[in-house]
């Protein structure tokens, strides 16, 4: 078992990305041998084998599979059906769907949760094994397992957050399912999970944030973050890149470490200069750090613009000045991982991610041909004040931040005191939602927008609505961006000679609450997707 278990993790780390691998495992004979290992135990064999009976019993290779096994073949069926053309030849020759719909139903539920997340590339809309997991009764099993979790409040225990995992691979599933389905499909989806309690998962938690991360262009998107090496912020839910190349397992790092005291630990803290570079002041974060070479060059390019802008200004360099203790950059990386390990914040990344899902399944729910009867359906079934309500509620700032001084930020950044005679005043700055919620939110707004002119008036009645949206014109992320000129690009376009008057009257709407003078100022974005679509809506307003 522990053979075939290793073998199929092998086979599913190359079939992972191209599809190149994935052809040559077919070509090899192996998608039966993957078929077959998607068989568990009976429960009478495993009754008999715990039982302690004088006889033996021989296990053959067809009776069965471990727990081990079975997650295996699941991750292996699941990077093998990220292929196109296998899942039309391959994966349905096989059989692969009817196996896979049992495995949702095991006792063990990290075997669930992997059969969930092949069941999300198994309901594709390209799929033709869709039609026989809806047959088996897949709606029904799905919307089961996204209600069934648990509270998910973030207490730490190991039920909480599986149950949240499988929520989201639920969710995902169903979200996937809604894409180009029939509307007979969509409305008993949405009567199984019920309004009511997806409208619930949609709001969260809200449990208040420690951290965020400043953004230009006014406001900032909330994140989850701790210091890096480099005395820097990490986005824990919102990761832009991964700066730090740290890969250590728990056996490299002793579980001692992060109670040692490094206050007297000044030879570790001389050897650590060696390998990183010296310890620099950075002034804008008030922090140290240790300079390694691509912290060097920036710091040299700063070092520069400051000669330039102020030739006399020279960062300060005594050694008696208050910079505080020596930077260990292996303290700060253990803090990192201590909080990205955090079993609180895996809780709400999880919660996060559950929303995320839920909104993406509306979207879907309202995307394709039957996009008006589909809303109109939510309408009726929610009420447009509860919807837009919800809608509203993700693009509204969660909290300000009342500490932010913004002396710092208006002269270059070329001494430790301000150049304004104030000393420092501090301002207000609004903290958003994670960027992925904001764009499925949008998304939903393109999708409203795209149904009958009706729905388009009703959608722009929506002040609070759009009072809220106006900030994400400007938001760092230029994935908002586009999806905010997509939803307006939407609602300015013309049905039909009928709608043009309305479509005139929804300009002007736009227009009064500042959403046009939004568009006209992404015409000199830095993405070339934002200006095209900017320039589009540009058009249009002028049209009108």
């Amino acid at each position: 078992m522990r053979s075939r278990q290793g073998a199929l993790q092998a086979l599913a780390a190359l079939a992972e990305k191209e599809d190149v691998h994935r052809k040559a495992i077919v070509e090899a004979g192996v998608v039966p041998c993957i078929f077959d290992s998607l068989k568990p135990f009976p429960p009478s064999y495993i009754t008999t084998t715990t039982n302690s009976s004088p006889r033996g019993h021989i296990m053959g290779p067809k009776d069965g599979n471990t727990v081990a096994v079975l997650l295996a073949a699941c991750r292996a069926a699941k990077t093998m059906a990220r292929s196109v053309s296998l899942l039309r030849t391959s994966l349905i020759d096989a059989g692969i769907a009817k196996p896979v719909f049992q495995l949702l139903h095991h006792a063990d539920p990290e075997v669930q949760l992997a059969a969930t997340d092949v069941c999300i590339n198994l309901l594709l809309e390209f799929s033709p094994m869709r039609e026989d997991l809806i047959a088996e009764g897949v709606v029904k099993t799905l919307c089961a397992q996204a209600k069934r979790c648990g509270s998910g409040n973030g207490n730490g225990n190991g039920n909480g957050s599986g149950d949240l995992r499988l929520r989201v691979s639920s969710l995902w599933a169903l979200k996937h399912l809604m894409s180009a389905s029939p509307r007979e499909i969509k409305v008993k989806t949405l009567e199984e999970l019920g309004t009511g309690w997806l409208i619930g998962v949609i709001r969260g938690e809200q449990q208040q944030v420690r951290e965020y991360v400043s953004a230009p262009g006014g406001g900032v998107s909330v994140g989850l973050s701790a210091p890096n090496a480099a005395g820097e912020r990490v986005d824990l839910l919102n990761p832009q890149s991964s700066g730090m190349d740290v890969d250590l397992d728990d056996d490299e790092l002793p579980e001692d470490e992060d109670e040692q005291n490094y206050d007297n630990d000044e030879e570790r803290a001389d050897n650590e200069e060696e390998g990183d570079g010296e310890v620099m002041w950075d002034i804008s974060s008030n922090t140290h750090y240790q300079a390694s070479q691509l912290r060097s060059t920036l710091q040299s390019k700063n070092n520069n613009n400051d000669h330039h802008q102020h030739p006399h200004h020279h960062l300060p360099a005594s050694p008696n000045a208050t910079h505080g203790p020596a930077f260990n950059s292996k303290h700060y990386l253990s803090s990192v991982r201590a909080i990205e390990q955090n079993p609180a914040l895996r809780a709400q990344q999880a919660d996060i991610a559950v929303q995320e899902q839920a909104l993406d399944f509306i979207r879907n729910l309202l995307n394709g041909e039957d996009c008006a009867s589909m809303f109109d359906h939510l309408l009726q079934l929610m009420g447009g004040a509860r919807i837009f309500d919800v809608l509203t509620e993700k693009l509204v700032p969660i909290r300000s931040d009342t500490g932010y001084s913004s002396a710092t930020t208006g002269n270059g950044g070329g001494g430790g005191s301000s150049g304004s005679g104030s000393g420092g005043s501090s301002s207000t700055r609004p903290i958003y939602g994670p960027s992925a919620l904001i764009i499925s939110t949008v998304n939903i707004l393109t999708h409203i927008a795209n149904a009958l002119p009706r729905h388009k008036q009703l959608l722009i009645a929506q002040k609070p609505l759009l009072k809220a949206w106006l900030p994400h014109f400007t938001h760092p992320d230029r994935k908002v961006r586009v999806a905010c000129v997509w939803a307006v690009n939407s609602l300015t376009w013309i049905d039909d000679e009928s709608d043009r008057r309305d479509a005139r009257q929804r300009a002007q709407e736009l227009r009064g609450c500042g959403i046009e003078g939004a568009v006209r100022g992404l015409l000199g974005d830095g993405d070339l997707d934002v200006r095209e679509r900017a320039r589009t809506g540009v058009r249009q307003f002028e049209q009108l």
